[in-house]
């Protein structure tokens, strides 16, 4: 029987089944797979006839910048496959290695790629990143942009480290695993890797490029139109006998489709004189003590500096209601950072005091008043510096600039410094995971920590060896190893650890270079004050040149109190560590 009368009936006996009446007690197929097209070449309309006629729909990711160029899909021919069931994600607008990009190109990529697709008409909810390339950053950057997740190029059916499927709830909607095909991988091979998964469940995602043949000279990421026509064959045989489901990314993972985030929403903020040392007056250039209420204050500059010469202290000698507060200046621009609506901001600060102080933001309307927004709960005591984050409520939709600072509202005093401001997105909640403060000169960086697990011999350094960011870096080794591990990680004390918020997801990154595989290791404090390992990512592989690594958590724990993450080696091998970020998902 010819295969396009097998694939017919296959076809016809699924959409005879879809309108049955459903059974009570069915079930989904155990598998999910999902057939991805990257890059928009045109020969992919030949994917989309293939499958289209077994009823089976794909995800094509399209880069906006080549989108109606020679070769590339044009964008009547994208939406027509939409309108046939297929999926259109975003694949960025001129396709480059991201985790190389600063985060203002990144935003520019990722946002106005989703902001572009849907000016013409495309729904698009899931992004891949070009080469697979990503970083912590990245994932914060395409969850800031409004798409739903992201997919990688590898992690499925690639030996060490890899697993045979996606989880259908996967712990990183931002790092999706996939198993990428190229003009080497044989009908067999890809059979193969969904019959091994099949018994375990959960969701495969092929990657594809083009669609035809070697003698068309359309390079080494092809597949043949007679293996995807076979291969389509096959896993209509195996969705009838009930083995699996081929879904769209969007169809598995699901979710609300976000509002279009042009790439402006989120650019950058800047907290200007954040440090408090410019200003030669009674107060710092673009800061300014006032309060409300009935009480006596009096703010200082002193020299008790975190970093550079002076700070602010503010001394509430009496007190009977309102508060004293040091906040950024309420002009009309040049003191007062502008904001989106809608957008949530990070603040950051470096604090000694006993009496409680909090942070706290105000908002301008459009009409030119300023606005209570909101108050961070009151802050823990601290003898030495200590830096607090508070992230706002969403701006209200009429929010043009914000004013932040610390505030007191009890008699007690509270020394201020190294102020900062980040679009909550974006937000770093480790002190120093930059690696370059060493304020003690100890040869070892500020709020970090280097730990042995277990019986162990090996080697740890502060290292200027050309390290990934700044001028320093972090060097660990594994000499001889019985059990346990070697790990450099943000510290445990209480000054340096970042609050945890029960509940929320967190995102660590690490940017290292190794011999040997590695992995990025969370740990969280409970309630009683005793830390506890949380999470590890699988093993990242070796690699000579500086690449990110990440490790997406679930949800904290409900007495999770602090956090610490880091990069660890369990077997022998030297890694250098560098640029650790912690970012809270929730």
């Amino acid at each position: 029987m010819p295969r396009s009368v097998v694939v017919l009936l296959l076809a016809l006996a699924t959409l005879a089944g879809a309108l049955a009446a459903p059974a009570p007690a069915a079930r989904a197929a155990p598998l999910t797979v999902t057939l991805g097209f990257d890059d928009g070449y045109a020969d992919q309309t030949r994917a989309a006839d293939i499958l289209g006629r077994a009823g089976m729909p794909a995800t094509y990711f399209v880069i906006s910048g080549f989108l109606d160029r020679p070769g590339r899909l044009t964008t009547a021919q994208a939406l027509a496959m939409q309108a046939a069931g297929n999926e259109i994600g975003g694949h960025t607008v001129d396709h480059p290695f991201l985790s190389q990009q600063t985060t203002t190109q990144q935003r520019n990529e990722i946002c106005a790629d989703r902001e572009a697709l849907t000016a013409k008409g495309l729904v698009v909810r899931s992004l891949a990143y070009p080469h697979g390339d990503y970083s912590a950053e990245t994932e914060q950057v395409a969850a800031a942009c409004g798409y739903g997740s992201a997919r990688t190029i590898a992690g499925i059916a690639c030996g060490a480290g890899c697993v045979a499927a996606e989880s259908l709830a996967p712990p990183d909607p931002f790092a999706t695993r996939a198993y990428t095909t190229n003009e080497t991988t044989t009908l067999q091979r890809l059979e193969g890797i969904v019959a091994a998964a099949e018994p375990g469940g959960g969701w495969v995602q092929f990657v594809f490029h083009h669609v035809c043949d070697q003698t068309e000279g359309c390079g080494p990421n092809t597949v043949t139109p007679a293996t995807l026509s076979a291969l389509v064959d096959w896993l209509a045989g195996e969705r009838l006998a009930g083995r699996l489901q081929v879904r769209t990314t969007t169809q598995v993972l699901g979710g609300p489709l976000a509002a279009v985030v042009p790439a402006a929403a989120v650019a950058p903020v800047s907290l200007p004189n954040g440090s408090l040392e410019d200003g030669a007056g009674a107060l710092p250039t673009c800061w300014t003590g006032t309060g409300f209420g009935t009480s006596t204050a009096t703010f200082t500059r002193v020299p008790d500096a975190r970093t550079g010469t002076r700070a602010v202290r503010i001394d509430m000698t009496a007190w009977t209601s309102g508060d004293r507060k040091l906040i950024t200046t309420m002009d009309a621009g040049a003191c007062a950072p502008r904001v989106a609506p809608g957008r949530r901001y990070t603040l950051r600060a470096s604090y000694r005091s006993a009496s409680a102080p909090r942070l706290l933001a105000y908002y301008r309307s459009t009409a030119g008043t300023w606005v209570f927004l909101g108050k961070s709960p009151a802050l823990p005591d601290a003898s030495a510096y200590r830096t607090a984050t508070w992230t706002t409520p969403p701006m209200p939709a009429d929010a043009t600039a914000v004013s932040v600072g610390m505030l007191l509202d009890r008699i007690g005093s509270a020394t201020v410094d190294d102020l900062g401001l980040v679009d909550a997105a974006f937000a770093d909640l480790l002190p120093n995971g930059s690696l370059e403060a060493d304020a003690d000169r100890n040869g070892l960086s500020d709020c970090t920590q280097r730990t042995v697990l277990g019986t162990s011999t090996g080697t740890f350094a502060r290292s200027t060896d050309t390290p990934h960011g700044g001028a320093w870096a972090e060097t660990l080794s594994v000499i001889s190893l019985t059990s346990g591990d070697r790990k450099v990680l943000s510290s445990f004390d209480p000054a340096c650890a970042p609050p945890a918020i029960p509940g929320h997801p967190y995102l660590a990154g690490v940017w290292y270079r190794s011999d040997a595989a590695i992995r990025v290791v969370l740990y969280y404090r409970d309630a009683a004050g005793q830390w506890r390992f949380w999470a590890k990512s699988a093993p990242k592989p070796a690699s000579a040149a500086w690449v990110p690594a990440t490790l997406r958590s679930p949800p904290a724990p409900a007495d999770a109190t602090a956090l610490a993450t880091g990069l660890l080696l369990d077997g022998p091998g030297t890694a250098g560590v560098d640029d650790l970020s912690l970012a809270d998902m929730g």
